[in-house]
């Protein structure tokens, strides 16, 4: 006698399971693709406001004369043929001007920066950027971090952050040993590639030290400088992410490392200008954010 095994099928409570499983993994799948498309919007509407500010300084230093602070017309730059009438926010945000107490313009997205946001830690709200010898391949912006790499003498100016009194606080990794990474400060404009302004160096090639020069036409003369030993605890990393802060007040320039006093001075050679970030030598590392208060 021949004996027909009959092929058990799946359970109500089987399928209702398997449906559920199947309905997370497609809302986290879901998700991480709306992120990644407005992670890609975000960077197609920076690198848009990078391109039309770059184009206004150059419609400025060719004779332009118009201000448009506190209005969203691009149409100036348009007609002048500086730009395209492309210059769109992907995600339809309505770009503005706005002017900062030094003076300084910048263009801002109702749905990628607010005014609120200037100065406020993450690198995306700094879309105007000056690099040494226009060489941005040696910056890459990952996760709102500055990442280096490449070699040599590196700079990343923020073009959009010229003060006279002011804290800023910079949250930076050394990801290499032997060579150090700096911080410009009251940095003089349109000066990248010939630099005047002041440069904290965080400088274990100098014999791990932190210092600060003056710069002017490139050239560097120490204004002060001291062993971290003397001012750090004897655990200090030099490889550990730490926070850099530089008050200056009129003449009076204060440097902390980690809210721990490293550095106090008076110099009067630059009394407002950028901050800027560089790397140098074969040293790498990544800066993390920069907040004003």
């Amino acid at each position: 006698m021949i004996n027909i095994k009959k092929n058990r099928g799946f359970t109500l409570f089987e399928l209702l399971a398997v449906m559920a499983i199947m309905a997370i993994i497609s809302a986290i799948a879901v998700a991480a693709y709306a992120q990644t498309i407005n992670t890609a919007r975000e960077r197609q509407c920076i690198e848009t406001r990078r391109v039309a500010l770059k184009q206004y300084y150059l419609y400025q230093t060719s004779g332009g004369d118009i201000n448009p602070s506190g209005t969203s017309d691009l149409q100036f730059l348009i007609d002048a043929g500086y730009i395209g009438d492309d210059v769109l926010c992907s995600r339809g945000g309505t770009y503005t001007w706005y002017e900062n107490e030094e003076g300084y313009l910048t263009l801002l997205c109702s749905e990628h920066a607010a005014y609120d946001e200037i100065g406020s830690g993450n690198f995306n709200l700094y879309p105007d950027i000056a690099y040494y010898h226009d060489n941005d391949e040696d910056w890459e912006l990952l996760n709102n971090e500055f990442h280096t790499s490449g070699s040599g003498e590196r700079r990343a100016m923020l073009l959009n952050t010229a003060r006279t009194d002011f804290t800023v606080d910079v949250k930076v990794t050394l990801t290499t040993s032997g060579w150090g990474y700096g911080i410009y400060y009251r940095a003089r404009e349109n000066a990248v590639d010939n630099m005047f302004g002041y440069c904290f160096q965080f400088d274990p090639g100098a014999g791990n030290r932190f210092v600060v020069n003056k710069v002017e036409y490139n050239s560097e003369s120490r204004i002060i400088s001291v062993a971290m030993d003397d001012v750090m605890p004897e655990d200090f990393d030099l490889t550990a992410q730490h926070t850099i802060t530089i008050t200056v007040s009129g003449t009076h320039h204060t440097i902390m490392v980690d809210s721990l006093p490293a550095l106090s001075f008076d110099d009067d050679t630059f009394s407002s200008g950028l901050v800027g970030l560089r790397i140098w030598h074969t040293a790498q590392a990544v800066f993390s954010s920069l907040n004003f208060r």
